[in-house]
């Protein structure tokens, strides 16, 4: 199973020298501090949201206490599709103002700032944490024998994966899309724009430890059944074979979605034993219980696909890739002392899953690529154009004049960088982002070309038009904070 998200990253940081009164007084006072909105807060948890003038990166930060250690998530809620990193920016960043605040003051201080928090809480939410506890499988999974190599192979390989991916930083249970992708998942604006090895890399990439665990079952489960019957050769490269197609089909069916797992070349070996048991390969008495056990199995997680942030469309891919390679296994299967028939059958599949891929990805536009590239170019000129409102206080009407001068031009370079993409084929919800995009920056260039003429003629003839600009302009910004 694949999923898709939006960018996250999270710390833990001991709160061992404080009360829970102070903690909160001084989560509250870093909020004000970097200008933050608080939406939620109370002793258990408090939920903030940071802004940077427009929503291009606009972010959740969430403030959890679990006795002496807290936890701080920034989870990306703007029109960003991957965060570059700026979700880690904001957490250090409350950290390093949070060990500033908590110095800077005194219990007083802080137990005053509490009171006035009190009319504010929220009630109290219930958080829980789950945490799965397995026990020992059987060993003999894990150790390669003759008949039985590449199954325990995979295992140790994915497992190793994930060790390796939580000693570097990644998410045990819940990892966020940078390291996903850092570690080789499944991404069309990334696997288009020349990194096509990331559909091999994604199949050993998982989505947490239960993600991890029940593709490692169901892999285990299929091998056992499947490699003595096909041999350690046509297992292995049937195994990548589908992978190569499920990850195809899921770069064709999907423009945003960070993709990673096994499932797909595991949907792909259970292909191939369906198509088995409709033939005498499989010993006939056998072939009734194990079609039951295989059908089930197919169908059930198929229908669970179709829950939002699951990629069926990997899944399906290796179940019909999987079937065809079954079938096309049969004459061989039937003539093992063919040696030559095995091996044409082997050369052939790969080479027409190998043009098949390179034709995909040759053809495949990589239209959301291309608007996320523009959307980092906007968010640089936005964040230029909007300059005059990081001027510092007390300034002249001089510089503010020139500084919204200087943003006119930007905010019409904005608007013509957007309409530069209006053609890309992008998925609808960026569509309707786009277009909402367009219609904040025409405002904002309508309400600085009324502040420009307020500033020249030193007048208050515009603040009306200014104001309802600006209202207009917030009123876009909760929608798309809202999506």
């Amino acid at each position: 199973m694949s999923f898709g998200m939006p960018p996250k990253y999270q710390e833990e940081f001991p709160a061992n020298d404080v009360t829970t009164e102070e903690f909160v007084a001084v989560v509250a006072e870093v909020a004000n501090q970097l200008k933050w909105e608080t939406s939620l807060i109370n002793p258990q948890m408090a939920i903030m949201y940071s802004s940077s003038g427009g929503f291009t990166n606009n972010h959740e930060i969430r403030v959890t206490l679990d006795n002496t250690i807290a936890t701080i998530k920034s989870i990306s809620t703007g029109n960003e599709i991957f965060d570059l990193g700026r979700n880690k920016k904001k957490v250090q960043s409350f950290l390093a103002k949070y060990e500033e605040v908590k110095a800077a003051s005194t219990k007083e201080q802080l137990s005053e700032k509490y009171e006035s928090l009190l009319p504010e809480f929220a009630d109290d939410e219930t958080i829980s944490i789950l945490r799965s506890n397995t026990a020992d499988g059987l060993l003999s999974i894990f150790k390669p024998r003759k008949g039985f190599v590449v199954t325990p192979g995979l295992l140790h390989i994915n497992i190793l994966v994930f060790i390796l991916m939580a000693i570097s930083g990644v998410g045990v249970f819940a990892p966020d899309g940078e390291g996903l992708l850092n570690w080789g998942a499944n991404f069309k604006p990334y696997t288009l724009d020349g990194q096509w090895w990331r559909i091999i890399t994604s199949c050993f990439v998982h989505i947490g430890i239960l993600h991890l665990l029940m593709n490692m079952y169901a892999l285990a489960y299929i091998g056992t059944l499947l490699e003595p019957v096909l041999g350690w050769k046509r297992y292995g490269i049937a195994y990548l074979l589908t992978a190569v197609v499920a990850g195809i089909t899921s770069l064709y069916w999907h423009d945003i979605t960070i993709s990673a797992g096994a499932s797909g070349a595991i949907f792909g070996l259970y292909g191939i034993f369906l198509a088995l048991l409709t033939t005498n390969i499989i010993e006939k008495s056998a072939r009734k219980s194990l079609m039951t056990s295989m059908l089930v199995f197919v169908g059930y997680n198929l229908l669970n696909g179709m829950k939002e942030g699951i990629d069926n469309a990997a899944h399906i891919g290796g179940l019909v890739s999987g079937i065809a390679i079954g079938y096309s296994f049969v004459p061989g299967l039937k003539k093992q002392e063919s040696s030559l028939l095995n091996q044409g059958v082997l050369i052939s599949l790969a080479c027409v899953v190998a043009v098949l891929s390179v034709t995909a990805i040759k053809t495949m536009r990589n239209d959301v690529g291309i608007y996320q590239s523009a959307m980092t170019e906007f968010a640089t000129i936005e964040e230029q154009a909007l300059m005059v409102y990081n001027m510092p206080e007390g300034s002249t009407n001089e510089r503010l004049l020139e500084a919204v001068e200087a943003g006119i031009p930007k905010w019409k370079e904005c608007i013509g960088l957007l309409h530069q993409q209006d053609n890309l084929d992008i998925p609808d919800e960026l569509v309707t982002r786009h277009g909402k995009l367009i219609e904040y920056c025409e405002l904002r260039l309508k309400a600085f070309v009324y502040i420009d003429s307020a500033l020249k003629n030193d007048t208050e003839v515009y603040q009306p038009m200014i104001e309802e600009c600006n209202a207009k302009i917030e009123e876009i910004l909760s929608e798309l904070g809202a999506e």
